[in-house]
């Protein structure tokens, strides 16, 4: 049986995401054959990037999705990060695109990389929206 598969999915652990992520991948053209890492802030810590490079080599993935979310309890929920979403965003998106850079940097193999927020609105609401690196 084959292992292989083109990428790998590093997801923050927040059980909000369950229900919707899978078709946000979708319309993104992201298969639902891809190697799942669930982590807490998704990047927050830069431990992630040793279990990246470990999925990348033991699947041969060459592409990599980020999906983290505001209001994330890694993060200390929106109060902590400013009590408006947009501040929480932004303390967040500092912390992805560095983890982002030291991917680029020790993944060779790496060919294609996307980042993908899930805005968890005050109502619940959960919103996609791609971010540039």
């Amino acid at each position: 049986m084959q292992h292989d598969c083109e990428w790998i999915v590093v997801r923050d652990v927040d059980w909000r995401l369950n229900q919707s992520l899978p078709r946000a991948l979708y319309v993104r053209n992201i298969p639902i054959e891809h190697a799942l890492i669930a982590w807490p802030g998704c990047a927050k810590s830069f431990e992630v990037i040793g279990r990246i490079q470990d999925a990348m080599r033991m699947h041969h993935a060459s592409k990599l999705a980020l999906v983290w979310s505001t209001d994330c309890g890694a993060y200390g929920w929106r109060a902590r990060c400013g009590g408006t979403e947009q501040e929480d965003m932004l303390q967040q998106l500092k912390q992805v695109r560095a983890a982002m850079a030291l991917i680029w940097e020790r993944c060779p193999e790496l060919k294609e990389a996307r980042m993908i927020l899930a805005r968890i609105l005050d109502d619940g609401q959960i919103v996609y929206g791609d971010v540039a690196p």
